[in-house]
């Protein structure tokens, strides 16, 4: 990941070519990078995950489990304009 450039506004383009090994997040075109995860939020992540497959089993929406990059364009933004990537 380059240094951040206080006026530049990130998107999930540049986010494609950063380090795979690297965890980021970008918030309104800011990267922030991420700690791993602690044991205790990793056991509630998995109760959590159980609980949502248990409930949506044989229905048309699935649970993903993270590292997963959600990408949240606003209105008419194709997936490389987006400043939201989570």
């Amino acid at each position: 990941m380059p240094l951040h450039q206080e006026n530049k506004k990130y998107t999930f383009a540049d986010y494609l070519t950063w380090p795979e090994n690297e965890r980021w997040e970008i918030i309104n075109g800011v990267p922030h990078m991420q700690s791993a995860p602690t044991w205790q939020h990793q056991a509630i992540s998995r109760e959590l995950l159980t609980q949502f497959n248990n409930y949506l089993k044989d229905k048309s929406c699935q649970v993903f489990a993270a590292p997963f990059d959600l990408r949240l364009p606003e209105t008419n933004e194709n997936d490389e304009e987006t400043t939201f990537v989570v």
